[in-house]
């Protein structure tokens, strides 16, 4: 896929469970870019980042863990093998998206995960904000 995406897509929008893991898939799609003749900034950077935001980490991995046992059937621990998901606080996902945009994404789509709508409205604004 990663060749793929370098050789004849226009983006690239994976799920990378890390940072480190998003810039070794990015490096890998700009070198697939360039071997096809591609100017590797034409693709497009991305990544999508499943979060659940509270006040205290505990509270979130709480959040976290009831989303994705409701969305997926198993906990969040085993799908954070595979995708990138995180639980703390505002500060913490501050910190989340720098380290994927110092990674080469310049699009972040955010999922926040809320076991129901509760305060999902009101949390949005600070999501967002903490994205830019």
């Amino acid at each position: 896929m990663l060749r793929l995406a370098g050789g004849t897509f226009d983006g690239w929008v994976p799920l990378s469970p890390s940072a480190a893991e998003y810039a070794a898939g990015l490096q890998a799609v700009h070198e697939a870019a360039e071997r096809a003749g591609r100017n590797p900034a034409d693709v497009s950077a991305g990544v999508y980042l499943t979060v659940a935001i509270a006040d205290s980490k505990a509270a979130a991995a709480s959040e976290l863990d009831q989303y994705i046992r409701a969305y997926y059937g198993v906990p969040a621990e085993v799908m954070a093998r595979t995708m990138a998901l995180h639980a703390g606080t505002i500060e913490d996902l501050r910190e989340l998206v720098a380290g994927y945009r110092a990674a080469g994404a310049h699009h972040v789509v955010i999922r926040l995960a809320r076991p129901d709508l509760g305060d999902y409205f009101a949390t949005m604004p600070q999501v967002l904000d903490a994205a830019r």
